[in-house]
């Protein structure tokens, strides 16, 4: 799983809807018991623009925070979040790439060791459902960012709900001590969304940014005199609840 035409390791018998690909389409028709040639009607796509088409579609992908803050040396980390579900998910992929903005100095890459399905609230496990542990695989996609494959572990299907079971994986970061800039976390072609029929689910992404700087960045003036300005509020607040009390 993970690997494209071309990647040393690639088969073209894993390879069952004959997309260049191995990823979680080809997980599902193995498991539905289908074999090689059966093409999904539609695809996906990242923010890379690696893939063909994409389809009017409520799903979407986002990550979250959207703007992530880190000092050279550090590990950070993201949550990959699913919203406006409204096709019943079998399995997915994320394949994760960290690409620098230009400016930037130093490579940060995916930990994929850290990198994790995030239970609590993953899509399949936070439903109560169960996943294969056979094809749930998070590894190196071979450029410096991660891929990350589960499917229901008895061919069910389930939806997202927002706080509840939302996340696909929480995905951490090496920043090296050598690292400046704006590095941009984005998903490449291999990431896919797959129904119950084994075809795969059109959706929207919207990336996030590392922001990698030698400080924290201060508190703006502006946000100093809000801080202040509830400070004072809430300090009245009391006074008068004390005051009311003594009476």
């Amino acid at each position: 799983m993970g690997l494209r035409a071309g990647d040393p390791g690639f088969n073209t018998a894993t390879d069952l809807n004959n997309d260049s690909m191995v990823n979680a389409v080809d997980v599902a028709l193995w498991r539905l018991g289908r074999g090689k040639g059966n093409v999904p009607a539609t695809t996906g796509t990242g923010s890379s623009g690696e893939t063909g088409t994409l389809a009017a579609s409520t799903e979407q992908i986002i990550v979250e925070g959207q703007t992530t803050l880190a000092l050279p040396g550090t590990t950070v980390s993201v949550l990959f979040l699913i919203r406006d579900n409204t096709t019943p998910i079998l399995s997915y992929t994320l394949d994760v790439n960290i690409v620098p903005q230009s400016g930037s100095m130093g490579t940060v890459t995916a930990n994929v060791s850290m990198t994790n399905f995030y239970d609590i609230r993953n899509l399949i496990t936070a439903d109560g459902a169960v996943r294969d542990a056979f094809f749930s695989v998070i590894q190196d996609n071979g450029g410096g960012g991660v891929s990350v494959t589960t499917i229901m572990s008895d061919l069910s299907t389930v939806q997202a709900v927002d706080n509840v079971n939302d996340v696909l994986a929480e995905v951490f970061f090496d920043v090296p001590q050598n690292a400046l800039g704006d590095f941009t976390i984005e998903l490449a072609s291999g990431s896919v969304l797959v129904d119950g029929n084994a075809a795969s689910i059109p959706f929207s992404f919207t990336p996030g940014t590392i922001q990698v700087s030698n400080s924290i960045p201060a508190m703006s003036e502006w946000g100093t005199m809000v801080l202040a300005l509830l400070v004072v509020t809430v300090g009245c607040v009391v006074f008068v609840k004390r005051e009311r009390i003594q009476t």
